[in-house]
């Protein structure tokens, strides 16, 4: 068994004077957060209890689990564990400990002590980050501060005379991103090589930090952003990823044929549990069109033990040669329309009848939970109103006769029907508006267009606005969100109306200190032109108008479509509240939203409800 010489094992005993009363952490606690997050992905930094408790100092028991975590020895040491002298080991940390102590890579400060409590300074963390990187354990220590500063773990941000937890994630997180001391490869690489790390949670983790991605990144890291925001269970720690193979491929995909550059089916751990979510690159010259239809015919959609996944639940699309297989009676659709956007993808938008639209696959299991969602809200905030929902057609609806990719409208109004309490009233847009109601670059209505749609939420409501207030401005050269994934676009004029009651607004955005006003034209010229409309999405916006004469509130729950009606009901109501849950928790919302008396919409993007779980 191999032995560390004497400077380290000394290193490892070392014990810094404890303080009852620590400073304030002096780390980037914003990063430290964030790369506390993606540490955890991967299974480095697990926390407590407590959380990550990144304002305490890391104790010489927690170092050691960390390097062994760090050498992708965890595992090792959780099955194998070891013996240890020592008497003040807790529990938990009894098999990292003994292991470490069996191969040499822990002493205590006596016969019978390992002082695990004791924290682990800069100097001590630093060495065992350069240990795992594999730099020589005397040059570690000595050197450490040199050695810390050219391997890129010492980076701006981090503290080492009061060393927290929280600077320990980021030396480790730096540490994972470092390249090894022989250069082949960085740690995280040489981690996915050891199997101690797989590469599906390092692109989880990469996607959760905000990591670039398109339809020419890595098949592991597409997988990881179909995920995004579809359900908390579906995770790297209750998923496996596997390599597709010609000895594989047909229990995967149903046929053996393909001929395919690479591919991956994320199943669960639990195969109880019907989901599976297959990605393939077929090779150059492979018909895509009869691989998929191959695909869907013979699939097995009930191959798992006593559950099995419904028709209509068994999606297959693809974006250009790369092809999507998703089973799940809950999420199909959901993972699907992530894939259909993902950037750069512009097979999953298509120009119909001269606009822009994008393919969306039906998921009545949303429109359930979207219906189940709004009776929540009620019963919890509102119960004695009586609110009205209204649902604005997904765009491809008004051009289904040339596109077989449309969102159903009328099947989900039929089903939204039948799933509302009998105390909403449901207001159906459809015959209101048309394909000429939408931009042609962009996703959304055009608010010149929404004269009928405000006279018929005014019925339902009890209001009216005077459409003769409003005089039309224009903005030429607009081109809209589709314009960044299809090339050729012709910009179109937006058209915003003003009036005597958007010109004395002020909104006030939730996290602003100062009021914005309704238009914000230096907007068009970002990456979100559309947010002109009340500077885009917030948590919650409120519109306050002075010249409402029958001073009534509005709180209308919806997406980035309100903004834009939002500034023609302000002649009906003095204040309006608009609340996005895609970004408000719906269980706090009593402590910032005054329910009381006001008038409730719901007003959502037919995608929206046919991707409701992104509805806190």
């Amino acid at each position: 068994m191999q032995k560390l010489r004497r400077p380290l094992i000394l290193l490892l005993a070392l014990v810094l004077a404890l303080g009852s009363a620590l400073p304030a952490a002096a780390y980037d606690a914003d990063k430290a957060q964030t790369e506390a997050e993606r540490l955890n992905t991967l299974g480095l930094f697990l926390g407590s209890d407590l959380g990550f408790e990144l304002d305490r100092s890391l104790n010489r028991a927690e170092a050691v689990v960390m390097l062994l975590r760090m050498t992708g020895k965890e595992l090792d040491a959780r099955v194998d564990g070891g013996e240890h002298p020592f008497t003040d080991v807790p529990e938990w940390a009894d098999s990292y400990i003994g292991y470490a102590y069996e191969h040499g890579l822990a002493k205590g400060v006596s016969d019978t002590l390992f002082d695990a409590a004791a924290p682990a300074g800069a100097q001590a963390y630093v060495t065992l980050m350069l240990r795992a990187l594999g730099y020589d354990a005397d040059k570690a220590w000595s050197d450490w501060e040199t050695l810390g500063k050219e391997a890129g773990l010492l980076k701006s941000g981090i503290d080492l005379e009061n060393f927290l937890r929280g600077d320990a994630v980021l030396v480790s997180a730096a540490a994972l991103d470092a390249k090894l001391a022989d250069g082949s490869m960085s740690l995280c690489d040489s981690l996915i090589e050891s199997g101690a790390v797989s590469g599906f949670a390092v692109a989880w983790a990469d996607i959760a930090s905000g990591a670039e991605v398109s339809k020419d990144s890595s098949l592991l890291r597409i997988l990881a952003y179909v995920y995004s925001g579809v359900s908390e269970y579906l995770t790297p720690s209750s998923l496996n990823a596997t390599q597709i193979t010609k000895d594989n491929m047909a229990y995967y995909l149903g046929v053996d044929n393909l001929d395919i550059v690479d591919g991956y089916a994320c199943e669960p751990l639990m195969m109880a549990q019907a989901h599976s979510v297959c990605l393939v690159q077929l090779a150059d010259g492979e018909d895509v069109e009869a691989a998929k239809k191959a695909i869907a015919e013979n699939v097995n959609p009930r191959k798992w033990i006593c559950v099995g996944v419904e028709p209509e639940n068994v999606l297959v699309g693809n974006i250009g040669n790369l092809v999507l297989l998703v089973m799940d009676n809950d999420h199909a659709a959901g993972i699907m329309a992530n894939f259909e956007k993902l950037p750069g993808s512009i097979d999953g938008i298509s120009v119909v009848q001269g606009t822009a639209v994008e393919t969306r696959s039906y998921d009545g299991k949303s429109v359930e939970r979207f219906a189940e969602k709004l009776a929540e809200l009620r019963e919890k905030y509102f119960a004695g109103a009586e609110p009205v929902c209204a649902v604005i057609p997904d765009k491809s609806w008004y051009v289904r006769e040339g596109f077989s990719g449309s969102l159903d409208h009328e099947r989900m109004m039929s089903d939204l029907a039948g799933s509302l309490d009998s105390s909403t009233e449901l207001v159906d847009l459809g015959v209101l508006l048309d394909a000429e109601s939408y931009l042609l670059t962009d996703p959304h209505w055009r608010q010149d267009s929404l004269e009928p749609v405000v006279a018929a939420l005014g019925g339902a409501l009890g209001f009216e606005v005077d459409w003769d207030e409003f005089e039309a401005q224009s903005v030429e050269g607009f081109l809209g969100s589709y314009s960044r994934t299809i090339d050729g676009l012709k910009p179109e004029t937006l058209v915003y109306l003003t009036s005597r009651y958007t010109e004395s607004a002020s909104v006030s955005i939730y996290g602003e200190d100062e009021p914005s006003a309704v238009y914000i034209l230096e907007k068009l010229a970002g990456s979100d032109p559309y947010s002109m409309f009340l500077s885009g999405l917030s948590p919650i916006t409120v519109v306050n108008s002075p010249e409402a004469q029958a001073g009534r509130r509005l709180i209308v729950f919806t997406d980035s479509f309100g903004a834009s009606i939002a500034p023609l009901l302000l002649e009906a109501y003095s204040e309006v509240t608009l609340i996005v849950l895609r970004f408000a928790p719906s269980s706090v919302l009593g402590d910032y939203v005054d329910f009381a008396g006001a008038d409730v919409l719901y007003l959502y993007s037919a995608e929206i409800v046919n991707t409701s779980s992104v509805l806190k």
